[in-house]
């Protein structure tokens, strides 16, 4: 199966080394695991301390808004080009 396959190539590669070097390949393939955890964990708390405000201000979604706002500049941008440029018919 393809576990054992991986199994036996871990076994060759770390045949192959000295104890120091598993042990830091060890340390670094933890450090990179505690990053990794460390950042989720950071990402997690950081959307569950968002304030609700933005959302119940408006009563509308955030991709709501930002499309609306959106339309709001797109309008905006139209109609000072009406005023700089005549449009063509």
């Amino acid at each position: 199966t393809n576990a054992q396959l991986v199994a036996r190539e871990a076994v060759e590669l770390l045949a192959g080394q000295s104890a120091d070097q598993i042990q830091l390949w060890t340390n670094v393939t933890t450090q990179a695991q505690l990053e990794d955890y460390t950042i989720r964990s950071h990402l997690a708390a950081d959307l569950i301390h968002r304030p609700a405000a933005p959302n119940l201000e408006t009563g509308l979604p955030a991709s709501a808004r930002r499309q609306h706002t959106m339309i709001l500049e797109m309008g905006q941008n139209e109609r000072q080009e009406s005023k700089t440029f005549p449009r063509q018919l």
